[in-house]
């Protein structure tokens, strides 16, 4: 897999020049590239405790802040190519991924081996890595 490294990707359509906060290729066919853009969404924010169920049911802030990130870019990622794809990496503050960021991280275990008894070992070390990290981020606030 080749994953970009800078703070923005390059252009996923240079059309409008949307960029995300990442590159993959390799992991999908035909050549076509993954574009990936994290979000963080908070389960405590007033707007979250008024417009739904964020701070009570699990993963709903996740996936809401994941539907936004689809609907401004996943059309302009397909313009410029239709095997690409998009995919928002949606982290909770408390830490929670969105299923679209736990689907990528499956993939991205099982392409690193054919093996399947690596794969839960594997996934195990990336969430505790993403976790780690999240809790940095938060120590890091308060």
């Amino acid at each position: 897999l080749d994953v970009s490294n800078g703070v923005h990707a390059p252009p996923a359509n240079p059309l409008s020049g949307f960029k995300t906060d990442l590159t993959i290729r390799g992991l999908l066919p035909h050549g076509a590239v993954l574009y990936v853009d994290v979000v963080t969404a908070s389960v405590t924010c007033k707007s979250a405790a008024i417009n739904g169920d964020a701070a009570v049911v699990d993963g709903a802030a996740a996936a809401a802040s994941a539907a936004k990130k689809i609907s401004k870019h996943r059309d302009l990622v397909l313009a410029a190519n239709p095997d690409n794809r998009f995919a928002p990496f949606a982290v909770e503050e408390g830490g929670r991924i969105g299923t679209d960021a736990e689907a990528l991280v499956d993939a991205i275990v099982r392409a690193g081996s054919t093996d399947p008894t690596t794969w839960l070992p594997t996934k195990t070390f990336c969430m505790r890595a993403l976790a780690t990290t999240t809790a940095k981020g938060v120590a890091r606030v308060l």
